[in-house]
C-alpha cells in the first residue's frame, strides 16, 4: 500500500532523526511523524509539510518536501492566494504518487487538498484531530467552521487526541463508527521524577510557577512574565519557563530588564529525563494560551496533574474541560492578565487552597498514569481497516 502525510513544520530536521525501529520521541509532532513512519515501515510513503524553510527528503521508503506557502501580497489576502499557490504545486505530486490512504492533521486547505486527491483517485482519507475544532467568532468565524465541519465530515476516518475532541468530532455529527481516539498516558513520568537531569539553574529554587512547552506569544507566555511580575507577596518565589519559541528573544530581554529581574529563569528544552522532577518541584503549572489559540488536549495540563501539581489556565476550550477550577487548579477569564496573577496570588496566599488543588490534581492525575493508547495504535487500526478494504475489492 501507499500512504501519504499531509502536516505543519519543519520535516527534514525531524526526518533525519528518525531510525526503524528505534526510540520515538514521547511527544509533539516529531513523535507523530516518527509513529507514521513505524506503522507503515515496508510501504511506500509521501509527505508534504507546510514550512517556511524549504527542503526535502528521501530515505526508508519515503520522500517528502517542506513546502513553504508563498506569500503573494502581504496580510490576509496574501495567505489565501499563497495557499491556493501551494495548492497547485502539492496536488500534482500527490495525484501522481496515487495514495491508497493520506492522513492529514489539519482541518483546512491541506484536508481540501487531501479530499481533491480523493476524488480523482478514490483514496481513503483519514484526519488526525490535534487541536479544538472551533475557537473563531463572528461572521467570518462562523462561515469557515462550516467550510471546516463539511470537510471533515467528507473524511473516512477520524483520529483524535483525547476524550474533548472525540465530543467535539460527534457534536458536529461525525460517525462514532469512523472514530479512533487514542489519549496517550504519561507513565514515564513516574520514572523520572527524582530529580536527575535537573538544571542547575533550578536546584535552589524553593518555590516557583512553571510554564511548559513552545515560547510564543500566542501561547501567552509574555502575558504569564507580567502577571508574575505584578504580583505582590512574591518574595521568594520565581517563574520558570521550559521550552524554546520565536517569542523566546523578546522574554528574555523581558525578564533581564523588568520588574521581575533576577527572579526567572529561562531553562529553553529540557530533556525529558527532568520533566518529572521539575514538575514536582512545581507550585503549579501555568497554561496562559490565548483563546484564539486552539488547544486540544494540552500535555502540559496532564502531566502537571499526573504529578498532582494544580494547573491555573484560562476558562475557554479544552481548559474548561479539562481543569476543574477550585478542585485541581484555577480558572481565569481569558486573555485576562490581571485575572492569571489573582490565580497566581491565591495559590501563594493560602496553603489550604493549595494543598486542595495538589490533593485533587493527584486524584485526576491517576487516569493520566494508564497503559498509553498512543498515536501508532490508532493508525494501525485505521490502516487495518483499509488494507481489509482494498483486499475485499
Amino acid at each position: 500500500m501507499k500512504f501519504a502525510y499531509l502536516k505543519y513544520g519543519d520535516l527534514v530536521g525531524p526526518f533525519s532523526r528518525y531510525s526503524p525501529g528505534g526510540v520515538v520521541p514521547d511527544g509533539g509532532p516529531e513523535s507523530y511523524l516518527h509513529q507514521f513512519l513505524a506503522v507503515t515501515e515496508g510501504h511506500k510513503r509521501l509527505i508534504i509539510s507546510i514550512c517556511d524553510t524549504p527542503g526535502s527528503v528521501q530515505g526508508h521508503g519515503a520522500k517528502g518536501w517542506n513546502m513553504r506557502r508563498n506569500l503573494v501580497l502581504p496580510g490576509t489576502p496574501g495567505r489565501y492566494l499563497g495557499a491556493a499557490a501551494l495548492w497547485l504545486r502539492a496536488l500534482p505530486r500527490l495525484v501522481a504518487f496515487r495514495p491508497d490512504v493520506i492522513v492529514v492533521v489539519a482541518p483546512n486547505y491541506l484536508l481540501s487538498l487531501a479530499l481533491a486527491v480523493k476524488a480523482m483517485t478514490g483514496c481513503r482519507v483519514v484526519f488526525s484531530c490535534h487541536s479544538q475544532l472551533w475557537a473563531r467568532t463572528g461572521l467570518l468565524g462562523d462561515l469557515l467552521r462550516k467550510l471546516k465541519f463539511r470537510n471533515i465530515l467528507r473524511t473516512d476516518s477520524a483520529i483524535c487526541h483525547g476524550p474533548y475532541l472525540q465530543g467535539q468530532l460527534l457534536e458536529m455529527g461525525y460517525p462514532r463508527q469512523a472514530l479512533v481516539e487514542f489519549n496517550a498516558g504519561h507513565s514515564y513520568l513516574l520514572q523520572r521524577k527524582d530529580g536527575r537531569g535537573l538544571p542547575d539553574s533550578v536546584k535552589d529554587l524553593e518555590r516557583f510557577f512553571l510554564y511548559v512547552g513552545r515560547v510564543e506569544r500566542e501561547k501567552g507566555a509574555l502575558d504569564l512574565l507580567e502577571a508574575f511580575a505584578g504580583i505582590s507577596g512574591a518574595e521568594g518565589t520565581s517563574l520558570v519557563y521550559a521550552g524554546e519559541g520565536g517569542a523566546m528573544a523578546e522574554l528574555g530581554q523581558r525578564a533581564r530588564s523588568g520588574r521581575a529581574a533576577g527572579r526567572v529563569r529561562l531553562l529553553g528544552w529540557i530533556d525529558y529525563a527532568a520533566l518529572g522532577g521539575l514538575l514536582e518541584k512545581a507550585l503549579a503549572v501555568v497554561v496562559p494560551s490565548w483563546d484564539s489559540c486552539p488547544e486540544g488536549r494540552c500535555k502540559a495540563v496532564s502531566e502537571a496533574h499526573a504529578l498532582g501539581i494544580p494547573v491555573i489556565a484560562p476558562d475557554t476550550g479544552f481548559f474548561a474541560y479539562g481543569v476543574r477550577h477550585g478542585e485541581d487548579g484555577l480558572l481565569y477569564e481569558p486573555n485576562s492578565v490581571p485575572g492569571m496573577r489573582a490565580a497566581m496570588e491565591a495559590i501563594l496566599g493560602d496553603e489550604e487552597l493549595a494543598g486542595r488543588l495538589r490533593r485533587g490534581a493527584a486524584e485526576v492525575g491517576q487516569g493520566y498514569l494508564v497503559p498509553e493508547a498512543i498515536f501508532a495504535d490508532a493508525l494501525g487500526q485505521v490502516f487495518f481497516s483499509a488494507s481489509q478494504e482494498k483486499g475485499s475489492a
